[in-house]
C-alpha cells in the first residue's frame, strides 16, 4: 500500500485550461547570433514574417545549401564575426556563453538579448510544458512528450535538444511545447509562462562560462522558477533541499517527485505511483518494467508522469508510456551482453552527478570508463561513490589526473591512451554477470567532438568485439 502523499494531489489539465504566454507582436529589426541549427531556424522564420533580419557567424563562410537557404530567404549575412546592429532585437544562440565578447556585445548594442525559447513563446499560441535542470532534463522532456502523444496531445519537444520549436509554430496539430531549456537560455528568458514547470536536479557544471561561480549557475536555473506564475504546475525534485527551496513569487501550485515519503509523484518498491485529484493515488507501473536502467531513470519516469499528467495526459497513456519509453541514446542504453558481461553507454554523463546516478544505480560493482575534457569541476565527492560502486576505474582524457585523485590511492586505477584501449581492457578484465560503464563524469571536447560521437564510438568498439 502506498504512502499517503503529504503535498496537494495533481490536478489534471487540459490544453484548454492550462496558462499560456501573452503573444507579443515582432520587432521590425532582429539580429540573429550564431548561424547552427537554431539561428538558421530563427533567421529563417523571422525574414518569413517580414520582418529585417541580419544574421552573423564567426564563421568566415557557411555551407552553400545553407547560404542560399538564408540569403533566398531574404536575411542579410554578416560573416567573420559575430555582429549586432544598434538598436536591434537580439537573438543569441544558445552557444554564446556569458563572458564571451559576442555575449557582451549583444548587451551593449541590442535594445535587448533574447533566447530563442523567450521568441518561440512570445509567438506560440498554446500552453508550454517547460524542463530544466543539470542532468535528465532530455530524458524526461521526450518522456513527457511520449505520454503526452499517446494521450492524443499535439506535442512537440524540442528547445535545448537540438530542435528548436520555432520550426513547429506554423505546422497543423501541433497544441502544446515541450521545452528543454537551458542555463544559458534561461538568463535570456524574459516572459515565458510556463504551464507546466519542472526542476530535475542541480549540481555544477559549465562553469567554466560562469567564472567558476556555482551560485551564479544555480541563479540561471532558478530562472525557470522564478517565470512560473500562480496558475504554473511547478514539479521538483524530493532530494534536492537546494531546488526545494527556491521561492515562487505570488504562490501556486508544487509538486514534489522522486523516491521519498510525501512526494506527488513518487516510487515505493517496484511501483510507480501518482497521488491524483481525481483518483487519488495511482499505481502507473512498475520500474521493473522500464526499459531505462537505473534509480535515476526511476526518478525521471515518476517526474515525467506527474508533469505529463497537469498537462493532460490520461493514466491509461501513462501506463502504456512508462512501459513503452526507450530513451534517448547515450543514456545508460545496454549497447550489448557479451559472454554475461552487460555494455552500457551513458556518454551524455559530462558531470560528476550525472556518473553518480548511474553508478547508484546498478546492482553490482561495474568496471567504469571515466574521464574527458576539463570544465572546471569537483570530483572529490564523485571519488566517495567510485570507491563504493567500482571494482576497477579506467581513466582516459584531460580529467584523468582528478579522477585518479578523487579515489585515493588503493582504489585499482588504470591509465589508457584513448577509448578503443580502454575498451580492450575492460574486455579483458570482466567476467559474466559483470557491467563495463561508459559514464565519464566529463565533457568529451578533448577527444570528440561531442558526447554523441563518443558514444556512437563506444558502441562501435563494443559491438565489434569478438563473441
Amino acid at each position: 500500500m502506498p504512502t499517503s502523499p503529504l503535498h496537494p494531489p495533481i490536478t489534471r489539465g487540459s490544453t484548454f485550461t492550462l496558462p499560456r504566454t501573452p503573444r507579443v507582436a515582432l520587432a521590425p529589426r532582429y539580429s540573429v547570433l550564431g548561424m547552427g541549427r537554431t539561428g538558421i531556424s530563427v533567421a529563417r522564420f523571422l525574414a518569413s514574417r517580414g520582418v529585417d533580419v541580419l544574421a552573423s557567424d564567426s564563421r568566415t563562410s557557411l555551407e552553400p545549401a545553407t547560404f542560399a537557404l538564408l540569403t533566398t530567404a531574404g536575411v542579410e549575412l554578416a560573416l567573420g564575426g559575430n555582429q549586432v546592429r544598434e538598436g536591434d532585437v537580439v537573438v543569441i544562440s544558445p552557444g554564446i556563453a556569458p563572458g564571451t565578447r559576442a555575449y557582451r556585445d549583444a548587451h551593449a548594442r541590442g535594445a535587448e538579448v533574447i533566447s530563442e525559447p523567450e521568441l518561440f513563446a512570445r509567438i506560440f499560441d498554446g500552453p508550454i510544458v517547460a524542463i530544466t535542470g543539470t542532468d535528465g532534463k532530455s530524458t524526461v522532456t521526450t518522456w513527457i512528450e511520449h505520454l503526452l502523444k499517446l494521450s492524443g496531445i499535439g506535442a512537440v519537444a524540442g528547445g535545448n535538444l537540438g530542435n528548436p520549436l520555432i520550426e513547429n509554430v506554423d505546422d497543423d496539430g501541433f497544441e502544446m511545447g515541450v521545452l528543454e531549456i537551458s542555463a544559458f537560455q534561461l538568463i535570456t528568458t524574459h516572459s515565458l509562462v510556463p504551464a507546466v514547470a519542472l526542476v530535475t536536479n542541480l549540481s555544477p557544471d559549465h562553469l567554466d562560462h560562469f567564472g567558476g561561480d556555482e551560485s551564479a549557475y544555480a541563479a540561471a536555473k532558478r530562472r525557470l522558477v522564478e517565470l512560473c506564475t500562480p496558475r504554473t504546475t511547478l514539479f521538483r525534485t524530493d532530494s534536492e533541499p537546494q531546488i526545494l527551496g527556491w521561492s515562487r513569487e505570488g504562490g501556486g501550485v508544487s509538486h514534489r517527485y522522486g523516491g521519498m515519503e510525501g512526494s506527488g509523484a513518487w516510487f515505493e518498491g517496484d511501483g510507480l505511483w501518482l497521488a491524483t485529484e481525481e483518483h487519488g493515488p495511482v499505481h502507473v507501473g512498475r520500474r521493473s518494467d522500464l526499459q531505462l536502467v537505473g534509480i535515476h531513470n526511476a526518478v525521471n519516469a515518476v517526474g515525467a508522469a506527474g508533469a505529463a499528467y497537469a498537462a493532460g495526459a490520461g493514466i491509461e497513456a501513462i501506463r502504456e508510456g512508462l512501459r513503452s519509453y526507450s530513451g534517448l541514446p547515450h543514456r545508460c542504453t545496454v549497447v550489448r551482453t557479451r559472454r554475461g558481461v552487460r555494455w552500457i553507454n551513458d556518454s551524455k554523463a559530462t558531470t560528476p552527478n550525472a556518473t553518480a546516478a548511474a553508478l547508484t544505480g546498478l546492482e553490482v560493482p561495474v568496471v567504469l570508463i571515466a574521464g574527458g575534457s576539463e570544465k572546471g569541476l569537483d570530483y572529490r565527492a564523485l571519488g566517495v561513490l567510485l570507491r563504493r560502486h567500482v571494482s576497477r576505474l579506467l581513466l582516459i582524457g584531460e580529467t584523468a589526473d582528478a579522477l585518479e585523485q578523487s579515489v585515493g590511492p588503493l582504489h585499482p586505477v588504470e591509465r589508457l591512451p584513448s577509448l578503443e584501449a580502454a575498451v580492450e581492457r575492460a574486455a579483458t578484465l570482466t567476467v559474466a554477470g559483470d557491467i563495463v560503464l561508459l559514464s565519464p563524469a566529463s565533457a568529451s571536447f578533448d577527444m570528440f567532438e561531442s558526447y554523441v560521437a563518443r558514444g556512437e564510438r563506444f558502441e562501435s568498439l563494443v559491438c565489434a568485439l569478438p563473441e
